[in-house]
């Protein structure tokens, strides 16, 4: 009774790790099994980090260390209100917005150096089908982006303005315009751009699954607005043709969005200013929740893609590891069921030597904690392993590719290794596997269970 009175900590560390001992079939099931699992996604989100690094890396020399994004908001935003009139409406663009977009530029080191926009012309044709009597309609949709001068100017790009009614244009690298092209712009430059599609490597496996979700550049012709009036003649000649040639069926969308343009000098700050925008928006007077549409996007370049892939692929990775989270346990639980269910003489012992509950709970508390610590560097060990192999397999192959994709001259730096909150949570959470095992065996520990067990036995 007096040792139990004076029951250290010390006390339940010895006992605890003297389960360990005596049950090492049992614990080494909790530990692979929490390891292995857990592994996995810290594995993954290693990885992902990694390649998360190697394409911002990328991005930055594809585009000299500037990048370009278009933002703002959307004037008007449809939007229906979960209430029980079911009620769908239009909510314009907060009254602040300017402010809005200027304050969070500014914490992310961003400028506003011009403007662009798209204008878009759609129509139809009516025709018999080929099949009866029906009509059967041909849609075309022609759009065009414009693009302030003074973004060109950001580029280095210098040009002469010619007499005639052709319009300047830019073109991603490695594009140039056809001989009908020719007759209504001519070419001042190029844009820095990359392949279309996405990123695939050959033989790529499971790799392929991350660079499947990274899209290209827009790789457009953008037209240069240079204030002498030519792109607005060019629109109102476009209008009157399609309006002479199909007058029933022509719909213009002149109503054109202007989005500032923003140049950033650091590819961290352009994934920032991604990332946070939906978590700002209450701090900035603004919210997500179907009432705003803030546009932000890549005029140039990939950046803001690549960012709003890897954040999709952490949201899927948060998901994995509440899932895994929940088998770990259940595992656990199960397997420290049957342990105590061994210890039932020793747990009987603990009692008649004047042990509270609080005091048999501290001593399986720490068996558990230990096995957690060590499923933990088992598991960094694992993960170690698995990216290593990784960077092994796809090493030489995700250089290549990046390289070709970005059109570079020299080779990104490629790498697999990255750490972010989420591997630091994927930690936490395997600690927290002990106390939440602990909480649904509590009823195994009840006197009643305990002589239970030993009638059983």
């Amino acid at each position: 009774m007096k040792y139990m009175n004076r029951f250290k900590i010390f006390d339940c560390l010895r006992l605890g790790w003297k389960n360990i001992a005596g049950h090492k079939g049992r614990s080494a099931i909790i530990v692979v099994t929490i390891s292995v699992l857990f592994a996995a996604v810290l594995g993954f989100n290693t990885l992902l980090n990694g390649v998360e690094r190697t394409f911002a890396n990328a991005t930055s020399l594809s585009n000299d260390g500037k990048f370009y994004v278009a933002t703002g908001f959307e004037p008007e935003t449809f939007s229906c209100l979960e209430d029980i009139n079911e009620r769908c409406v239009l909510t314009p663009a907060p009254d602040n917005s300017e402010e809005i977009i200027q304050k969070r530029l500014e914490r992310y080191h961003g400028k506003k150096i011009g403007t662009v926009y798209e204008k878009a012309f759609y129509w139809w044709e009516e025709r018999p089908s080929m099949h009866g009597d029906e009509i059967e309609h041909i849609q075309h949709l022609e759009t065009f982006y414009v693009i302030s001068e003074s973004v060109v100017q950001s580029l280095g790009i210098e040009y002469a303005n010619v007499v005639d009614d052709r319009l300047p244009v830019i073109l991603p690298v490695g594009k140039s315009l056809s001989e009908a092209q020719q007759q209504k712009f001519y070419q001042v430059g190029s844009y820095p751009a990359t392949k279309s599609g996405q990123p695939i490597m050959s033989g790529g496996g499971f790799m392929n699954l991350i660079l499947g979700t990274i899209r290209g550049s827009l790789g457009e012709m953008f037209l240069i607005d240079d204030g002498s009036g030519k792109i607005e003649r060019f629109f109102d000649g476009k209008n009157d043709s399609l309006v002479s040639e199909n007058t029933n069926n022509y719909e213009n969308r002149s109503e054109a969005v202007k989005y500032d343009v923003a140049i950033f000098t650091d590819v961290k700050d352009v994934f920032g200013y991604y990332d946070n925008a939906w978590q700002e928006g209450r701090e900035f007077g603004y919210d997500f929740f179907g009432r705003y549409t803030y546009h932000i996007k890549d005029v140039f370049g990939n950046t803001v893609n690549v960012a709003s892939a890897f954040m999709s692929l952490r949201m899927i990775t948060l998901l994995i590891v509440v899932v895994i989270l929940v088998i770990a346990v259940c595992v656990a639980t199960l397997t420290f069921v049957h342990v105590i269910s061994d210890d039932a003489p020793t747990v009987a012992l603990y009692r008649s030597m004047g042990a509270s509950r609080l005091n048999i709970l501290g001593i399986y508390l720490v068996y558990i904690v230990l096995l957690c610590l060590l499923a933990i560097i088992v598991c960094i060990a694992v993960t170690f392993l698995l990216v290593a192999v990784a960077a092994l397999v796809y090493g030489s192959s995700l250089a290549e590719t990046i390289k070709s994709y970005y059109m570079l001259s020299d080779f990104a730096r490629v790498t697999f290794w990255g750490y972010d909150w989420i591997s630091g949570m994927i930690i936490g959470v395997i600690i927290l596997v002990a106390p939440l095992t602990l909480l649904l065996s509590l009823r195994i520990f009840s006197s009643k269970h305990i002589a239970k067990q030993l009638k059983e036995d």
